[in-house]
């Protein structure tokens, strides 16, 4: 049998283990890199599940319908029955729950704001009286709801000077959706 192990020199086993070395940290970071790709991959698939749930859930035609009463059937001080209090602060935490998100970076807010800004501004708007009147009682009530209005409300008003969304209007169709209105 031939030993072929002992015909290489030591300089050329250092070569032979540094490329080696060099391999096996190629494969490493090549790892690295994979994994990072699958977490990348993985963090916008939820980020895409989150988005649509949360289409699905502010697009919905209760959504809609709750809204659509907030702005045309409560009293202009928004103060009523228990039933109408109920609506509001399904209101309020429906997108209090979203401001959560945002604020934890969980949702990013790019992925709500073109779609959804105006909406939101307009209702923190409507509702802020209440909050503030409710925060007598309980200081963080709606707070993230509270910062994300503000942020929609500033956004929109980056986005489209001139043409931000009207606080608050009545007598509009059933079953429209209320931000879509603008002033002219």
């Amino acid at each position: 049998m031939v030993d072929i192990l002992g015909q290489f020199t030591s300089d050329q086993w250092t070569a032979i283990a540094a490329i080696c070395a060099i391999v096996q940290t190629i494969i490493v970071f090549a790892g690295i890199a994979y994994a990072a790709w699958q977490l990348r991959a993985s963090r916008r698939s939820h980020e895409l599940a989150a988005q649509i749930n949360l289409h699905m859930q502010i697009d919905s035609n209760e959504a809609y319908e709750d809204r659509w009463k907030l702005f045309n059937l409560l009293p202009d001080d928004l103060r009523g029955s228990d039933d109408e209090h109920f609506l509001m602060h399904r209101v309020v935490s429906e997108f209090n729950s979203l401001g959560d998100l945002v604020n934890r970076k969980i949702v990013k807010f790019e992925l709500i704001s073109n779609s959804h800004a105006r909406p939101i501004s307009r209702v923190w708007q409507r509702v802020e009286p209440w909050v503030e009147a409710r925060r007598e009682r309980d200081p963080q009530f709606a707070a993230a709801f509270g910062k994300l209005g503000k942020t929609c409300r500033e956004w929109d008003e980056r986005m489209n000077p001139g043409n931000v969304a009207v606080p608050f209007r009545r007598n509009l169709p059933a079953g429209s959706d209320t931000a879509d209105v603008q002033t002219s």
